[in-house]
C-alpha cells in the first residue's frame, strides 16, 4: 500500500484504520499511513476510522474519500500547543465518546459541507455507519460532549446532534455543564453553529465572553445556553427555540451582551431567570 495513497478493503476489519497521536494504523496490523490522508475506506463492515487518543502535534482530520467514511469519536484530546486542521465536510459519529480541545482546531466547514458530530447510530450523515440497518436510532445522550479550553478557537458551520452524556445515566441534569459544548475560561468565536437534540443542555459557559453569532441552539432537553462563573458573551444573531429550559440562562453574576437574536416555544422563556 502506497503510504499517501492506498485503500483498505475487506469485510473482516471491525474499523477499517484506527487513527492515534502520530498518524493511523489499520487494526491487527503495524501498518503506518502518513498522516492518514488521501486513503480510500471501502467495503468494510464499518465504514470508519476510529480516533482515539491524546494530539499532540500537528496535524489533519481529513474529510472523506472514495465512498465515504466517518470518523468514530472515542475518547479524543487535542493537548495545548498543538493545531489540527479538521476539514469541511467531515463527520464524527461517536458513542459515548468527547473531544477535548486544549490546543486549537481550525474547524471552518462551509454551509454545504459542514463539519458534524452526532451518535453512532445517526444514520442521516454518510448513512448506516453502524451496519444495523433500522434497528437503532440515535437519542439525545447518546455521546458525550465538546469541551473548549483556549480562545484561539474560531469555528464556523460545526454541528453537534445526540450528545450531551455527562455519566453512565443520561437521565441527570442538574448541573449546567452537562451539555454538549462546554466552554472554559476561553473565549472562542462561533459562527454560523447549530446544536440540536441534545441531552441537558446546548452550550455551557464557564467564565467565558465567548462570541456567538448566527448560531442555532434548539431542542435540547434543559436550557439551551447555560451561564456561570464571570460569564458575559456577546450572542448575535442566533435563533434559540424549542428548548424545554430557558433560551439562555443566566447564573449567579452572570451577564450577556445580546441582539439580534430570535426566541420562541422555550420551556421557561427566553432569558432568565
Amino acid at each position: 500500500m502506497d503510504e499517501a495513497h492506498g485503500s483498505i478493503r475487506g469485510k473482516v476489519i471491525i474499523s477499517a484504520i484506527y487513527m492515534d497521536e502520530g498518524g493511523c494504523f489499520p487494526k491487527f496490523r503495524p501498518l503506518f499511513l502518513a498522516g492518514c490522508r488521501y486513503n480510500t475506506v471501502l467495503d468494510n463492515t464499518y465504514q470508519a476510522i476510529h480516533l482515539s487518543g491524546t494530539f499532540q502535534h500537528d496535524g489533519t482530520w481529513q474529510t472523506s474519500y472514495g465512498d465515504g467514511y466517518v470518523y468514530r469519536m472515542n475518547e479524543v484530546t487535542v493537548s495545548d500547543g498543538a493545531t489540527v486542521t479538521v476539514e469541511p465536510g467531515s463527520i464524527f459519529k461517536s458513542s459515548a465518546g468527547y473531544l477535548t480541545v486544549n490546543g486549537t482546531l481550525i474547524a471552518s466547514g462551509t454551509s454545504v459541507e459542514p463539519i458534524v458530530f452526532t451518535s453512532w447510530k445517526d444514520d442521516t450523515w454518510l448513512g448506516d455507519t453502524n451496519a444495523d440497518g433500522i434497528e437503532s436510532e440515535p437519542v439525545p445522550g447518546d455521546w458525550k460532549s465538546i469541551s473548549i479550553t483556549n480562545s484561539a478557537n474560531d469555528w464556523s458551520y460545526v454541528e453537534a446532534y445526540y450528545g450531551g452524556r455527562y455519566s453512565t445515566s443520561t437521565n441527570y441534569c442538574s448541573y449546567g455543564y452537562y451539555s454538549v459544548l462546554k466552554i472554559y475560561g476561553s473565549s472562542p468565536t462561533l459562527t454560523n453553529c447549530t446544536f440540536s437534540q441534545n441531552h441537558c443542555r446546548g452550550i455551557y459557559l464557564s467564565n467565558s465572553d465567548a462570541t456567538l453569532s448566527s448560531c442555532t441552539v434548539s431542542h435540547s432537553n434543559s436550557d439551551g445556553i447555560y451561564l456561570e462563573g464571570n460569564s458575559s458573551p456577546t450572542i448575535t444573531e442566533c435563533s434559540i427555540h424549542d428548548n424545554d429550559g430557558w433560551g439562555i440562562y443566566l447564573s449567579g453574576s452572570t451577564s450577556v451582551n445580546q441582539s439580534g437574536n430570535t426566541f420562541a416555544d422555550n420551556g421557561s422563556g427566553d432569558i432568565g431567570p
